[in-house]
């Protein structure tokens, strides 16, 4: 009699135990997903010698918000990283969103931050290389270019159209940018980086008003209107 009384009890122990062990496990908490913030960008490498490189930004774009693109045409830098942030970076504007979360990210920080802020001064080198907005692997980048080279004569100089940081040229428009020619090689790799989504505008244009060259002027190349 106590044998079995005393396997009865037994069992009943272990079914609480199960039953307790169960509601444990069951009421377990878990960590919350790791949140990202907008305008972050992956750390990618340019292709190429001299064809910049795509600087970290704060996050992953594989899991950012607010920086898909398809082009770099969809993307521009700010120095704002949220809508609080009133006086943002005072040196150099680094942070890439695609435009569209940019127009609405100042909206926000235009309701949110008082007209005059106050901001610091801020005593800034001038950075070795130009940051620029890049497209890479389907996110907005800051793309780190070098400055360009000073020219001396106007064969130093040729057209190069569209210029780095867009994809697009304005239909139709005479070409309105020129570079050394030691440049252009560089602003040809950038484009082939970042501008494999871009739909440019095909269109058929009269013939233009007037001609244009690229000249060297200041040391620094540029283009000129030249009356026929």
């Amino acid at each position: 009699m106590r044998t079995r009384t005393t396997a009865v009890a037994c069992h009943a122990i272990a079914t609480l135990a199960a039953g307790l062990l169960l509601l444990a496990c069951g009421s377990e908490r878990r960590p919350a997903p790791p949140s990202t913030g907008a305008g972050t960008a992956a750390a990618t490498t340019g292709t190429g010698a001299g064809a910049g490189t795509a600087a970290a930004g704060p996050g992953d774009a594989s899991t950012a918000t607010g920086d898909a693109c398809t082009s770099a045409d969809d993307c521009a830098l700010s120095c704002r990283s949220s809508g609080t942030d009133c006086c943002g970076d005072l040196c150099e504007c680094r942070i890439p969103y695609n435009k569209e979360h940019l127009a609405a990210l100042e909206a926000e920080i235009d309701a949110t931050c008082p007209a005059d802020p106050a901001c610091p001064v801020a005593d800034c080198d001038r950075p070795a290389m130009l940051a620029v907005p890049g497209c890479q692997g389907g996110a907005c980048v800051v793309v780190d270019v070098p400055r360009p080279t000073p020219c001396d004569h106007d064969d130093d100089c040729v057209f190069a159209c569209p210029e780095v940081g867009s994809c697009c040229a304005a239909p139709c428009a005479p070409c309105d940018h020129a570079v050394h020619r030691d440049d252009f090689a560089a602003a040809q790799r950038w484009h082939d980086d970042n501008c494999g989504g871009a739909r440019c505008i095909q269109a058929k244009c009269a013939p233009p008003a007037h001609m244009s060259e690229p000249r060297c002027q200041d040391h620094r190349c540029v283009v000129v209107t030249v009356h026929p």
